[in-house]
């Protein structure tokens, strides 16, 4: 309210149009009339004696206060998702309080890549182990270990994919549903081979 009940008053100044109106005289029978915002008053119209203004406020009918908004980051969420907490904004007398928005911003991961639901991942093999197969574990994003196997005999070829279904992103709202993990293979290839090596890969 800005003071104690029923102090608030219409301002003896402006009659309570939150406005002043001055005439000024800029010549032989021209008179000049200028409009500007009460200053007793504020624009508002209405003023509260001194004696009963809140010590809080002063008059103002707002105060600054610091309030801690939880953000919950759920399963699935996307960048660029926005969080809206209704009627947190500032308040200003006589109207409603605005929103505050979190927008969400996804902070780019060292090793996974995410694709909407999908996750990517790249996997530099050997040319020795692109010919002759191997195994490898990855770190998950929750710190589970995946295997992957490329049994012997299978040959990797170079920026092929293999994809492990459900082990991208789960979905927002649905979470037990979740993308897939694909897993991309960069075949490094040795810049020079010894004499030994030629010999042996010419058998």
């Amino acid at each position: 309210r800005g003071g104690n009940a029923g102090c608030e008053k219409t301002c003896s100044d402006c009659n309570g149009r939150g406005v002043r109106v001055q005439l000024r005289q800029i010549g032989p029978g021209m008179v000049q009339q200028m409009q500007s915002a009460c200053t007793t008053c504020r624009g508002q119209g209405k003023s509260i004696p001194e004696k009963d203004k809140c010590k809080s406020c002063k008059g103002s009918k707002v105060y600054k206060d610091r309030k801690v908004l939880e953000v919950n980051i759920e399963k699935g969420m996307t960048h660029g998702q926005k969080i809206r907490f209704s009627g947190e904004a500032d308040e200003v007398p006589g109207t409603l309080a605005g929103d505050v928005v979190i927008v969400v911003q996804q902070k780019e991961h060292e090793t996974f890549k995410r694709k909407g639901a999908d996750l990517v991942v790249t996997l530099d093999v050997s040319l020795t182990e692109a010919l002759c197969g191997f195994t490898r574990l990855i770190t998950h994003l929750d710190g589970r270990q995946l295997q992957i196997d490329v049994p012997a005999g299978e040959v990797t070829k170079h920026d092929s994919v293999k994809i492990i279904k459900g082990e991208g992103m789960p979905q927002h709202g649905n979470i037990f549903n979740k993308g897939g993990l694909f897993v991309h293979f960069n075949v490094v290839f040795p810049t020079t081979l010894s004499s030994d090596m030629v010999a042996k890969l010419k058998k």
